[in-house]
């Protein structure tokens, strides 16, 4: 309930992201299989929906999977919601050419989604450090006072002014686009 509560709270003035709902799922199931353990027997199609309830999650399961994992969603009409996990690769590797391209030490980055794909995919490759939201990554150490004072490839949809102010000079050195499937993004 606790979590409920902050999502419709939340909801209200703000943005609800999807993954937002996933702790509540568990307590959902429990409370499901609570309420239909208890049925009465004259319940005979609770009692069916109950039996075919496992099927139809599995089948559930694989349309979803297939659907994560292929470029089917183009023929579908409409916004994807899986567009938020696609094109990483290739948007990383046209940052680090651009990090390479340009000399940077480092990329500095805003956002925590693409502060977190960028270090997952770049991980060996190049070092990326987020510039902004600093309380989300308590648990890392701070980032290495050598690295940080050389210069930085800055990944951001922000407009660069605003974040002059954290660096000595600011050159534009091009403009990398994550594609997803239906959708182009990360200007």
């Amino acid at each position: 309930l606790p979590a409920a509560a902050f999502i419709l709270f939340q909801a209200t003035p703000g943005n609800v992201l999807q993954h937002w709902l996933a702790p509540i799922f568990p307590a959902l199931t429990v409370a499901a299989v609570a309420a239909a353990s208890t049925l009465p027997p004259q319940a005979r199609i609770l009692r069916r929906i109950r039996a075919d309830v496992v099927p139809f999650a599995l089948v559930a399961m694989a349309i979803v999977v297939v659907y994560a994992t292929t470029p089917a969603d183009r023929w579908f009409p409409g916004k994807d919601p899986l567009n938020s996990l696609r094109g990483w690769p290739q948007y990383a590797d046209e940052i680090e050419a651009l990090r390479e391209k340009s000399g940077a030490a480092w990329i500095a980055t805003t956002g925590y989604e693409r502060t977190s794909q960028l270090a997952w995919e770049l991980r060996g490759r190049a070092t990326v450090i987020p510039i902004d939201e600093r309380q989300r990554y308590t648990f890392a150490p701070p980032p290495d006072a050598a690295l940080v004072s050389r210069p930085a490839l800055l990944v951001s949809h922000d407009p660069p002014d605003l974040w002059a102010r954290c660096f000595a000079k600011l050159t534009p050195v091009g403009i990398a686009t994550r594609q997803g499937a239906v959708a182009t993004f990360d200007r």
